[in-house]
């Protein structure tokens, strides 16, 4: 028989600790343990009330709260565990204990301390008001994303994480000990963009915005193959615990694309292939307030070559050729040679993932291949369902031997002729 664990209820008081008075007014956000940022510490992804379950408040009155949970807020865990985040204004947060959904009803009786409130002015560069400033808090849990509107907060993950300033760029902020720091922007992404600290907030309420800066771009390749190339830019960090920066544009017929709002610093200008956004190749340069950065993604060289499959090889009627340089780390280290381009900063050129025009007979072209080291990835495979990237479906043939090739710089084009494949013995059996 199957034994179903009765739902999990939370309830409790909220109070203030210096009073014991009950809190006339708090909210409740339900999330789970995420990857600490923090060694020792357990930090929280939280959910809000009213965005998970649909028509119930996520704020509770006079001091008290119950609310029971049918399932867990956290889809696909193996073990999944609740956590509890309690806010109201002129108070720390709370985040209570890791919870068991077995653990039937578990009473919280929770003590906010009162915190302390700030009064910050967002101001563009010469110091007039920014009407209608967006300020984002990026705290442990929270993932604030820098975009062409401004800064947003995915569906479902939490709230209050981003605040409006009024009509003269005001915004009152409520100190957070979590806090890790506040960036800030005007309305829908305009004037620009700024980073702080509540210390420095401290000692000047004033947050004055740095002028967007401006990439303008090229990207090389075959010229029939130009338009539609998908580019991104992102913080030159693969990843920034709570905030990130995504733009995307595409390419015009000659390759062109521009973005005209992007935030002073280093920047990672990304070329993706396929509806997954994988990475191709990506270039790293610095861009200042109010400058316009020329970048060019891609190199001069053309790769060929031609596979010739086994004897008595009978194509199956979905499959295909699947051809790509991938690169393997060395071309890093290979400076671009962009005149404009600061020489400290590089920029950093990597190509990981550069695909291959095939035809029918299996002769093969990579173009604008930029200086470095790659391993050739070519094989026969059968059409993969979608959703799966050619680069994991198996290989009914494959390479003989693997094979490299370098690029080195001011490379004329490089013919690998003939690479013969094999039958994959490990491929796995069409479906009949």
């Amino acid at each position: 028989d199957v034994v179903l664990n009765p739902a999990l209820a939370i309830q409790g008081t909220v109070t203030d600790a210096d009073t014991g008075e009950p809190i006339p007014r708090f909210r409740l956000a339900l999330g789970w343990p995420s990857s600490p940022s923090r060694p020792g510490k357990t930090d929280i992804q939280i959910r809000g009330i009213d965005r998970s379950s649909p028509g119930l408040s996520h704020t509770f009155s006079g001091g008290r709260f119950r609310h029971v949970l049918e399932e867990s807020v956290m889809d696909g865990a193996d073990d999944p565990r609740l956590m509890v985040l309690f806010e109201a204004d002129g108070y720390q947060a709370h985040i209570s204990r890791t919870i068991r959904y077995d653990e039937g009803v578990v009473t919280l009786d929770v003590s906010l301390q009162r915190t302390e409130t700030l009064e910050v002015t967002v101001v563009d560069a010469v110091g007039r008001p920014a009407p209608g400033a967006l300020i984002g808090l990026v705290t442990p849990g929270t993932h604030i994303v820098l975009g062409a509107d401004g800064l947003t907060q995915p569906e479902n993950e939490g709230f209050r994480a981003i605040h409006q300033a009024d009509a003269e760029g005001r915004v009152k902020l409520q100190k957070d000990l979590t806090i890790e720091r506040i960036v800030a922007v005007g309305n829908r992404g305009t004037l620009g963009l700024s980073e702080t600290s509540w210390a420095r907030l401290q000692s000047d309420a004033v947050l004055p915005l740095v002028p967007w800066g401006r990439i303008r771009g090229r990207v090389l390749g075959n010229p029939d193959a130009l338009k539609g190339r998908v580019i991104i830019v992102n913080n030159r960090q693969e990843r920034r615990v709570g905030f990130d920066l995504f733009l995307m544009t595409q390419t015009d017929a000659e390759g062109n694309f521009e973005f005209l709002q992007v935030p002073s610093g280093p920047i990672r200008v990304v070329e993706c292939i396929g509806e997954h956004l994988l990475e191709s190749r990506s270039k790293v340069i610095s861009v200042s307030p109010d400058e316009t950065r020329e970048v060019t993604l891609g190199g001069r060289t053309r790769v060929t070559g031609h596979l010739t499959p086994p004897a008595g090889f009978q194509p199956e009627r979905d499959g295909l050729w699947h051809v790509l340089l991938l690169g393997t780390g060395e071309s890093e280290s290979i400076s671009g040679t962009n005149p404009g381009d600061s020489a400290s900063l590089g920029p950093k050129q990597s190509a990981r993932m550069l695909p291959a025009i095939v035809d029918v007979a299996g002769g093969f072209a990579v173009d604008a291949v930029e200086p470095g080291t790659y391993e050739v990835n070519a094989k026969w495979i059968r059409r993969p369902p979608a959703g799966q990237f050619p680069i994991e479906t198996p290989g009914l043939l494959e390479p003989v031997a693997p094979i490299r090739v370098t690029v080195p710089e001011n490379s004329g084009p490089i013919d690998l002729g003939e690479i013969r494949l094999k039958a994959n013995t490990n491929a796995p059996a069409a479906k009949q």
